[in-house]
């Protein structure tokens, strides 16, 4: 579904990040994949900073692309370089997000978004640009779950 940008990203582009959740929402708004029950992230960023902002930034697109909030999260790994968060919402749809930092000057994203009547993929591409500061209410309870859930091991109950 994203095969005219999947052809510029390959040639070396970079896009925003907005402009890749912009597209994502179009492609849902215009029906092209049918409903959405799953979004998988692969995210290598270069520079400072760790994986919990990628992961708060990849919970908030997922929630405008299902339409419904998330309700639970478990996260493994490293959330200071390497690590995967898996979220569940409301309606039963599912993210899985793989965050990391990368030693190079390239910032690279992978994307499947998944739906009942098709998928919408992205080959790994570069990306400029970083996630939008989300200093909500919402984003700093998401980053304590998120904490909650590496700590413990256990799947936290976001609400």
């Amino acid at each position: 579904m994203l095969s005219s940008d999947e052809q510029q990203w390959r040639q070396g582009t970079c896009m925003m990040l907005g402009e890749l959740e912009q597209q994502l929402q179009r492609t849902v708004a215009e029906g092209r994949i049918g409903t959405p029950v799953a979004l998988r992230v692969h995210l290598q960023s270069a520079g400072d900073g760790t994986p919990v902002g990628d992961f708060v930034y990849a919970i908030f697109m997922a929630r405008s692309l299902f339409g419904n909030p998330p309700e639970r999260v478990m996260v493994r790994g490293d959330l200071h370089q390497q690590a995967t968060a898996l979220v569940t919402y409301a309606s039963g749809a599912t993210l899985v997000v793989s965050a990391g930092r990368c030693s190079g000057e390239t910032s690279t994203i992978q994307l499947l978004l998944i739906g009942n009547h098709g998928i919408a993929n992205l080959e790994p591409a570069p990306f400029i640009g970083g996630w939008p500061a989300n200093a909500s209410i919402e984003s700093a309870h998401w980053q304590k779950c998120l904490s909650e859930s590496h700590a413990t091991g256990k799947a936290v109950a976001i609400s």
